[in-house]
């Protein structure tokens, strides 16, 4: 293990926020690993324009037959998702955090599960994993995880859809 050695979390915000990439997740499994967001967490609203953009899409993809209180078909809720750039982290929590006598430690294990069922021991069961699944998953376990948002976030979602799905949505 390396000691002594560390690396700042706002230098790691600002490199992240850097990154060419639409959607980032950042999982952080260390003691302390939440203080990444001690400065990052602010108020989220969509914009007018965002808000005008999503009415549109509504308007477009949602089946109005069955108004407004229809659910949503798989398109229309992934491009709702993923529309606007998101920058995401979780971590296992604020201080020191439980290590565990496994393989992995309580915070990975849930992690790990909520990637291996693909979400599916949620409500939605679509073998699509939001984050607001992930931290469900991760809130379960004996550590308190610290979540949000930080850097450029538009609003959007990180979500993962398995390359099956997208293909059947694509087809």
């Amino acid at each position: 293990p390396v000691t002594g050695k560390y690396f700042q979390f706002v230098n790691l915000r600002k490199m992240l926020d850097a990154l060419d990439f639409k959607h980032i997740l950042l999982v952080i499994d260390i003691c302390f690993g939440g203080k990444f967001g001690d400065d990052a967490r602010t108020a989220f609203s969509f914009t007018p324009e965002q808000k005008a953009e999503l009415d549109e899409l509504a308007l477009t993809e949602s089946d109005r037959s069955k108004g407004d209180y229809a659910a949503v078909d798989m398109r229309y809720y992934l491009k709702r998702k993923l529309m606007f750039a998101s920058r995401y982290f979780i971590a296992s929590g604020i201080g020191s955090v439980r290590d565990g006598n496994a393989q992995h430690s309580p915070f990975a294990r849930n992690v790990l599960d909520a990637l291996e069922t693909k979400g599916n021991k949620s409500i939605q069961r679509d073998d699509v994993l939001t984050f607001d699944e992930l931290k469900m998953y991760c809130d379960k376990g004996v550590n308190m995880p610290i979540h949000g948002h930080f850097g450029s976030h538009k609003g959007g979602d990180f979500v993962l859809v398995p390359r099956t799905v997208r293909e059947a949505l694509e087809a």
